[in-house]
């Protein structure tokens, strides 16, 4: 069973930084002179630490990433390109206002071009009509793969609002194209549930994932281990999405 959107947004107030942690923060706080407000508070501030240390990115992507980089050989074994849609930013004065790709939508059509370049194959793209918008994510992915690489998608998916609906809605669209096989792209840490959602709903699909966040370093690098201990503000954003995927992979597990 798919969540309603509006609970979603709900559980991921309660479950994902940083909203968790001042939750947890101010209940510490305000009960501080109890045991349990001292260990709600000395929870959310060790949370917080761990949120913004680089430690913490290789930990949580490890074990996501475990689908290999495609290459040329295995694209010929398909007939298309199925990209995932990531979210759209909206409001943009330089564009009038318009909507837009998100900057992680973009940089999975701009691999899905560099696979394209490479087989020629043709780009279908899946995202809905996110919260009463004008156009479906997948139209604005048209609309960037048309302006920045001069190419028309194939097909477009417009109803999806998950990665589980994504894979639902493509199945139907696939079989309509008469496609039996497709590159699905989408981020290394994303790739693990997608591929999922693709065999639930018998799409055959081979990974091409990108933007692998954890990378083996070579032997002979200099790597300074100790600052994987230093918080730094660049690796929030990488940990809420490592995180966002882990959770998304444990209702996924729950819903089976």
């Amino acid at each position: 069973m798919e969540l309603d959107l509006s609970i979603r947004e709900l559980l991921k107030l309660f479950l994902m930084p940083p909203s968790s942690l001042l939750f947890l923060l101010l209940f510490g706080l305000i009960f501080y002179r109890r045991t349990i407000g001292k260990l709600a508070a000395w929870l959310g501030l060790s949370l917080l630490y761990f949120s913004a240390i680089p430690a913490t990115t290789h930990w949580l992507a490890s074990p996501l990433e475990t689908y290999p980089a495609i290459n040329t050989s295995q694209l010929q074994e398909t007939e298309a390109i199925l990209v995932l849609s990531a979210g759209r930013s909206l409001f943009n004065p330089e564009l009038n206002d318009e909507a837009r790709v998100s900057a992680m939508t973009a940089s999975r059509l701009a691999y899905a071009v560099h696979l394209h370049r490479q087989s020629n194959l043709p780009i279908i793209v899946s995202g809905g009509l996110i919260d009463g918008d004008k156009k479906a994510l997948s139209e604005l992915a048209a609309e960037w793969l048309r302006e920045q690489a001069q190419i028309e998608p194939l097909a477009l998916e417009t109803k999806s609002l998950s990665t589980w609906q994504n894979a639902e809605f493509s199945a139907s669209l696939l079989a309509d194209k008469g496609i039996r096989k497709v590159a699905l792209v989408t981020h290394s840490f994303h790739m693990q549930r997608a591929m999922q959602s693709m065999q639930e709903h018998n799409i055959d699909a081979i990974a091409a994932p990108f933007d692998f966040v954890e990378k083996q370093i070579p032997a002979d690098y200099e790597y300074e281990a100790w600052k994987d201990w230093v918080p730094n503000s660049s690796f929030i954003y990488p940990n809420y999405l490592l995180l966002h995927e882990h959770i998304g992979a444990i209702w996924y597990r729950l819903k089976q």
